[in-house]
């Protein structure tokens, strides 16, 4: 894994306590392009969102032009991760 040296991290009581994190893909199937872009920046936004200061998500996204694929890679805390599956839910079948 890439990141800081144990060294170079903090000691204090902060920084030692307990959290737990996810990493995750979702993925949704036949969406074109527009709406594909439409549901990455809506989440992409909501992860960097003011409601996140705290527990920030990160959001990365690529589309599959060829499979009518969005894919989505979301990393943050668990409570985040399960808003932020919502929202995925909500936007990516709202069309159909």
């Amino acid at each position: 894994m890439v990141g800081v040296p144990a060294a170079a991290l903090p000691t204090d009581h902060v920084a030692q306590r307990r959290h737990t994190e996810i990493v995750g893909l979702v993925w949704v199937d036949v969406i074109d392009p527009e709406e594909a872009e439409r549901v990455s920046n809506a989440i992409k936004g909501y992860g960097k969102g003011w409601l996140n200061l705290r527990n920030p998500v990160h959001v990365d996204s690529l589309y599959d032009k060829d499979r009518r694929r969005l894919k989505l890679v979301l990393a943050g805390s668990l409570t985040e991760i399960g808003a932020v599956l919502t929202m995925v839910d909500i936007l990516a079948t709202r069309s159909q």
